[in-house]
């Protein structure tokens, strides 16, 4: 199939998009006995934080500093936590002394560890894109999505970009035991070196949205959803920082959903594709990038729907890892979702069948020099010169010149029936519950009478009137095979083609003009059978629709009656679903 008529069938229908939601990563915390403060990149309210942080755990008490909540007063030292609206509480058994019970993402938190034993904690929530929470006056208990390990970005190259004189600053740090000012906190210098998922006290003034040195954006919010019918989100990178910057994107598996969620039926299969550039890159294995200061690089993110998997309606999630490298040294390291629903194919499906292939029926025989053929002496038969009859079971059919193309309606049930149409209406039904007025169906009778001015057709002009074929087998999906037919036009037919309205031998009559003439004296009838191959995978420079709202694959028909012989055709061709509607209404 030509790029151009393939863009045409495209374009046929729109593409709609819903969204899902369901992905896990497990975040590690190293507690010290007495005071720690931390910070989430986790979602984790899908269950009360006493039992996200059970007894076992030894925390007793959990409080969450909320700036977007002001009051008059002015945090000018970090100190014990203060009733105020700045500040939620969560005590253990204490559920009346508790202002909230779950554990939230993109909050800084004072966790108080029971005893005398150091613990690391693993919490598991859904993973979210970093939101650090700046204000414009005193104090921030803020978290920076660096990479785990000791060996962390300092401070003061980290924050290069964000627009924030830390050298005049001051940043404090929780190391365990009581809240004693200059010891828990204590005052570090911007030379240090941050840790994951610690929250740290930075006294600067200035409103900021600023967590790392490479900021992401999101087509469309803070996570990528490609619903039942999405197939492409677009990312943009900014390097903030004044030094060139090294991006690698990564595919990750979703942790198993806890008990309760929604399950996980498998990975995404995600293609990168880096600013105008063509080449499309699995990021199952990584998609590196550089990015100069002050650079923007714009990734397009390719799902293919083919790949997904489970019955209708599973729910498919990876997570997104965005590192950047920094002098060798792996530095910003943020994670965040993307998921996908395995939707139906069931409904409208409207495209064309291109054919390039007919065979033929052509026969070249000798003849003299002055034209007339010429005949055997035993048989009496015309001496052929050359057989271009196309053998019956012929893989390869002669090219056409130019290829035609058929256009093609196919409605799919609920239970997976393809039914080939000649036409089909699209509007406001008669008699229709008015919160679902709108509906498909063969008959003009079903449709408002009041409404036809906003009704739509859409019709096959190959395909005999009121034509309703439907394929055999429930294989409407890629990979199938359906057939159908014989439809039959009849010998009577007024649009048979050896039928003509005023020559006398083409009436179906007898010499009398009195009876009607069976079949194979003047007219034959005219037999169809159709065949549709449907691709297992999508052809090279299809979109990720396909699988989806999108179907490709080979198109063959017989002909009998026409000819002595069955005519074959065949091409290729491109089906775009339009509507989700699985059923016909029927006055």
């Amino acid at each position: 199939m030509t790029a151009r008529n393939l863009c045409r069938i495209l374009l046929l229908a729109a593409v709609f998009s819903g969204t899902a939601r369901g992905q896990w990563r497990a975040e590690t915390y190293n507690l010290q006995p007495g005071w720690n403060a931390i910070y989430t990149f986790i979602d984790a309210s899908h269950e009360p934080i006493d039992q996200i942080l059970p007894e076992s755990s030894g925390i007793t008490e959990v409080w969450r500093w909320q700036p977007e909540r002001t009051d008059d007063r002015q945090l000018a030292n970090p100190g014990e936590p203060v009733t105020g609206i700045e500040w939620g509480y969560w005590r253990r058994n204490q559920p009346h002394q508790s202002t909230f019970d779950k554990l939230l993402p993109n909050y800084g938190y004072l966790v108080f560890l029971s005893g005398s034993t150091p613990r690391t904690l693993s919490v598991t929530g859904k993973a979210v894109m970093p939101d650090v929470r700046w204000r414009s006056d005193g104090l921030h208990l803020v978290g920076f999505p660096v990479a785990a390990g000791a060996n962390g970005p300092a401070f003061s190259s980290y924050m290069d970009g964000s627009g924030f004189a830390l050298g005049q600053g001051e940043i404090f740090d929780y190391v365990g035991g009581p809240l004693v000012n200059a010891v828990n906190p204590r005052s570090i210098p911007s030379g240090s070196r941050i840790q994951r998922n610690k929250a740290y006290w930075i006294k600067t003034s200035g409103y900021s949205r600023f967590n790392g040195p490479i900021r992401i954006e999101l087509s469309s919010g803070d996570e990528i959803h490609y619903g039942p019918a999405g197939h492409t989100y677009r990312m943009v990178l900014t390097n903030l920082s004044g030094s060139p910057r090294t991006v690698e994107i990564f595919s990750l598996p979703s942790a198993p959903a806890p008990s309760g969620q929604t399950p996980i039926a498998g990975q995404l299969s995600l293609l990168a594709k880096v600013d105008a550039g063509t080449e499309e890159t699995p990021l199952g294995a990584g998609r590196a990038l550089e990015i100069p200061p002050g650079g923007t690089s714009m990734v397009q993110l390719v799902l293919d729907r083919s790949a997904l998997e489970g019955p209708v309606g599973s729910l498919s999630a990876s997570l997104l890892r965005v590192s950047v490298l920094q002098s060798g040294l792996r530095t910003q390291d943020v994670y965040f979702p993307a998921t996908a629903v395995k939707s139906s194919l069931a409904g409208l499906w409207v495209g064309e069948a291109e054919v390039s292939g007919v065979s033929s029926v052509v026969v070249r025989y000798r003849r003299d020099a002055e034209g007339n053929t010429l005949f055997d002496d035993d048989t009496g038969k015309p001496l052929v010169e050359e057989d271009l009859t196309t053998p019956g079971a012929s893989g390869v059919l002669p090219a056409t010149t130019e290829p035609y193309t058929l256009k093609l309606i196919v409605h799919v049930d609920s239970s997976g029936r393809a039914t080939l149409l000649s036409h089909i209406y699209s509007g406001r039904l008669s008699g229709a519950p008015s919160e679902n007025p709108f509906g498909l169906t063969r008959f003009e009778a079903a449709l408002d009478p009041s409404h036809l001015a906003t009704a739509a057709r859409l019709s096959a002009a190959h395909l005999p009137l009121d034509t309703a074929l439907e394929f055999s087998g429930r294989a409407f999906a890629p990979g199938g095979s359906l057939s159908g037919g014989p439809l039959v036009l009849a010998h009577n037919s007024p649009v048979n083609p050896f039928l003509h309205a005023y020559h006398p031998d083409h009436d179906n009559l007898d010499a009398r003009f009195s009876q009607e003439l069976p079949p194979g004296r003047e007219s034959f009838n005219v037999s169809r059978t159709f065949s549709l191959a449907l691709d297992a995978s999508p052809p090279e420079g299809v979109p990720g629709s396909w699988g989806n709202t999108l179907l490709t694959g080979k198109y063959e028909e017989r002909i009998h009656g026409v000819y002595k012989q069955t005519l074959r055709v065949d091409g290729v061709f491109a089906l775009r679903k339009v509507s989700d509607i699985d059923s016909l209404h029927t006055p």
